[in-house]
């Protein structure tokens, strides 16, 4: 775009342009080039100006599409370069930080796990028993006595 302005303005008229496009009001566009307020104000009023400030508008916009458009067309080789920090950089930090960012993109959020301690009454109960003491404890209860008890064919609920 700016080779079609080129030798179609003034370089003044291309400088207020672009200082008026970046925000700056009157006053500071006519400081900064040592004009008159009311220049400043017919060069900006003036047809080319106006010209230039559209088609400033237009490149913007025309930008902001293209940088869209190869975002997501270099996605994919973004998110391999992010897989491959995440399992083989040698900084863990750099590895947890890529790990995290896929993971999030991935739709997945960290769960925080909390294990409660509470009083178990059988616990409690047999808190001061063996594991043998255990085993032969729960034999009695549920009618194996002998070791041929096994072997009776009897379902165990």
């Amino acid at each position: 775009m700016r080779s079609q302005m080129g030798p179609k303005y003034s370089p003044l008229c291309l400088r207020v342009c672009q200082f008026y496009w970046y925000g700056e009001n009157h006053d500071q566009i006519a400081k900064r080039f040592g004009l008159t307020k009311s220049h400043v104000q017919s060069i900006l009023a003036a047809p080319e100006s106006q010209a230039i400030i559209d088609e400033l508008v237009n490149h913007t916009m025309d930008t902001m599409l293209q940088v869209a458009t190869q975002a997501q067309a270099i996605a994919p080789i973004i998110m391999q370069e992010k897989i491959r920090l995440a399992l083989e950089d040698p900084d863990s930090k750099v590895r947890t930080t890529n790990c995290k960012d896929i993971l999030e993109m991935a739709g997945h959020a960290p769960i925080k796990r909390i294990q409660l301690n509470r009083p178990d009454a059988n616990s409690e109960k047999h808190k001061d028993m063996s594991e043998s003491e255990l085993r032969e404890n729960l034999k009695r209860k549920i009618g194996i006595v002998g070791p041929g008890d096994l072997d009776s064919g009897r379902v165990l609920n």
